[in-house]
């Protein structure tokens, strides 16, 4: 009883903003706990709860009453990782690797994949002990939500339904099943089953503030204000609530608010500093630079991309901004970041396969080759609908083909941003691809499938800021446009 008051006070705090507060109680928990020989029990049910954000105060204390508690270092590298923060969750299971031979047989699988996961980023070998893992404990629900993990994130949607299925038959009464199967879903497109499942989990009561920012995006989508409000109110006070002010500011940014876009992506990442969590808030100010980018904002992208790399971001959001340094004139601060960031994480499936190869597209881009920046994207190509691409290579490959003059084949790939939409609904690459699609069938001298692009796009923007480069760009290339329509046939 006095484990669970402290607990809720905790909570409380927590929700309150009060993190030193939070944090005395959550250590006081682990303290009686280990007192009382609970120390493990009182761990095991915080696991089962999803690993909230608010319990790290409690596994940091738990490790320094016991250094030797393996499942402790797990818990908190996944914690960290669901957060965003890749170098904590890289320290922490490098520290459950070194322990390994004291945990069980099944501890030792899900070491063996934290491993490979988070520190060597070998995601084959991550896949390969997921498998085993799979087939030697047939109940286990993590093996197979992991997997559905794994696979969303290089855009393997049908393998992660049939995953994340199983992973719900499994363990039905935990939030993170149905959120990885939600999100599978989208990423097929398929979002009324997306809807569905996340629903799911909310009439359960497990859903987690991913769960809920899937929901809101559908709700943008469907122009339900009521649920979105809902939503949005739902996230307030929650450990993760920079995540839904995160998505709030994709979403203003998807439709040319700019300005508002900015606010919240600084709320957001302010949220994360206060929660002790600031390289999840550098996080997000690196999916900034590329809004900014996009919309051809480029000094903001280029003093976004610096402030990011000083605030010494994880190597997700280093690698983005990278890129923004590529398309914003400093190719080769962005060519050493590249190299660097290859040399030191030599197996790394996300680094080496998906994101250093968009760089270096990117790099070549910027330096007018086309064609090396379309042959560096040849290996993101099997990854690049999923959520680490983030149709970044699709756009890349598309501007490649508009700057050697191949108008056709540029409209295929803005056209394929426009129909895979569910790998990152609100990307700032989807909000301009109609564009990029006017300006691709006018080189190939469509005219009227050109002003039709054009005209998709300024219906999306049509609450836009007035002075975004890209919307005034848009209107003169529009008009220009128009003096070259076909006159209509006459009636016979």
């Amino acid at each position: 009883m006095e484990l669970q008051i402290l607990e809720r006070i905790g909570n409380a705090y927590y929700a309150l903003g009060d993190m030193d507060r939070s944090a005395e109680h959550y250590r006081a928990i682990a303290t009686l706990a280990a007192q009382a020989g609970l120390l493990a029990d009182q761990a095991e049910t915080l696991i089962r709860w999803a690993h909230p954000a608010e319990s790290i105060p409690f596994f940091l204390r738990a490790i320094e009453l016991d250094p030797n508690f393996v499942s402790a270092y797990v818990t908190l590298s996944r914690i960290y990782s669901n957060l965003g923060d890749a170098n904590r969750a890289k320290e922490y299971a490098t520290l459950a690797y070194e322990r390994r031979e004291q945990a069980g047989a099944r501890d030792r699988l899900s070491i063996t994949y934290l491993y490979h996961y988070e520190v060597t980023g070998d995601q084959p070998r991550a896949t390969e002990t997921l498998e085993n893992w799979k087939q030697a404990f047939p109940e286990e629900f993590r093996p197979v939500n992991s997997l559905t993990l794994i696979h969303n994130f290089l855009g393997q949607f049908e393998r992660a339904i049939q995953e994340g299925l199983e992973a719900v038959r499994r363990n039905p009464s935990h939030g993170y099943p149905y959120s990885n199967l939600s999100r599978a879903y989208r990423g097929m497109g398929r979002f009324d089953d997306a809807r569905k499942v996340s629903e799911r989990a909310v009439a359960l009561n497990i859903e987690t503030l991913p769960t809920r920012c899937l929901l809101y995006q559908i709700a943008v989508l469907a122009g339900d204000k009521e649920a979105e409000a809902r939503h949005v109110a739902w996230g307030r006070d929650r450990p993760r609530e920079f995540d839904m002010v995160g998505a709030r500011a994709q979403v203003a940014g998807h439709s040319g608010k700019i300005r508002a876009a900015r606010e919240l992506y600084e709320e957001a990442a302010l949220m994360s500093e206060l929660r002790n969590l600031a390289i999840v808030g550098t996080g997000h100010l690196a999916w900034a630079t590329w809004m900014e980018w996009a919309c051809g904002n480029t000094e903001a992208a280029l003093r976004g991309a610096r402030r990011v790399l000083a605030r010494n971001p994880s190597y997700d959001a280093r690698l983005r901004v990278a890129l923004t340094l590529a398309m914003t004139g400093t190719a080769s601060d962005a060519a050493a970041i590249a190299c660097e960031m290859s040399r030191t994480n030599p197996e790394h499936t996300f680094i080496n396969s998906i994101l250093v190869p968009i760089v270096r597209a990117g790099i070549e881009l910027s330096g007018k080759q086309p064609e090396r920046a379309i042959e560096h994207l040849r290996v993101v190509a099997p990854y690049e609908l999923g959520f680490v691409a983030a149709l970044a290579p699709i756009y890349l490959r598309g501007q490649s083909y508009l700057l050697n003059g191949s108008g056709h084949e540029a409209a295929q790939e803005f056209q394929r941003i426009l129909d895979h939409r569910g790998t990152d609904p609100f990307s700032p690459f989807h909000a301009v691809a109609p564009l990029a699609l006017a300006r691709a069938h006018a080189m190939a001298g469509d005219v009227v499938g050109g002003l039709q692009a054009y005209e998709r796009f300024f219906a999306g923007w049509a609450d836009a800021d007035p002075d975004v480069p890209v919307m005034l760009e848009a209107r003169e290339e529009y008009s220009r446009l128009g003096q070259r329509r076909p006159p209509c046939a006459a009636d016979h």
